[in-house]
């Protein structure tokens, strides 16, 4: 449900000649159906680097139902209503590349059973970000992973995003007024069952937390 005021004055004095109120019920609906490749190469026993490529198809519509407006006039005395407003339907799609990621990561230590891992995520802003596509800001993810490795191997993973500054956040909406997007720390734990040689089941529970968002 929503409700909005418009009030009509003199261009002259100011005055208010008349206020329209409108109620309407709004729908909106966003869908984002999102195709990711991912290509991995090992540098060596130690370090690998992968790039994932986004491919994105988004489509946005916004519906008004049940519209009906009140005019009153200066005294607040209704004058007119309520009558009906013909309902609007305004859908909009589009496709394309997101933010493409780099990623590197090194086995720092490891024995028999465990490892642990440093890596770097670097999201380029590739989307088109006034287009749903991209968030129009690079990331820069460090992390560390510890990873035991058995026939159940639990891992766990901490990791911090930072963002620069986006035309998505600019409050003043003026040239140079972008802020930094939000970021925060990223946090997931899991673990991989080897139910037999060909069926491995895996698990994560994955939380992020974003500061000043």
């Amino acid at each position: 449900p929503f409700t909005y005021q418009a009030t009509a004055t003199d261009k002259t004095t100011g005055a208010v000649l008349s206020n329209t109120f409108t109620t309407e019920t709004s729908n909106v609906h966003f869908k984002l159906n999102q195709y990711v490749a991912v290509a991995t190469y090992g540098v060596s026993n130690r370090l690998d680097a992968s790039i994932v490529v986004p491919i994105e198809r988004v489509s946005i519509g916004s519906a008004t139902l049940d519209t009906q407006a009140y005019i009153l006039n200066a005294n607040n005395v209704v004058v007119l209503g309520p009558y009906a407003v013909p309902s609007t339907y305004v859908p909009g799609t589009a496709s394309g590349v997101g933010d493409i990621v780099f990623n590197g990561k090194y086995i720092a230590w490891r024995d028999e059973h465990s490892t642990l891992s440093g890596g770097m995520n670097l999201r380029t802003p590739t989307g088109d970000d006034q287009n749903y596509l991209g968030s129009g800001a690079w990331g820069f993810n460090p992390y560390l992973i510890y990873s035991y490795l058995a026939r159940i191997s639990p891992h766990a993973r901490i990791g911090y995003q930072w963002n620069t500054t986006t035309e998505l956040n600019n409050p003043t909406l003026t040239p140079g007024g972008n802020k930094a997007l939000p970021g925060g720390v990223q946090f997931n734990a899991g673990a991989d069952w080897a139910w037999t040689k060909q069926i491995t089941v895996a698990g994560d529970l994955l939380a992020s937390q974003y500061s000043n968002a």
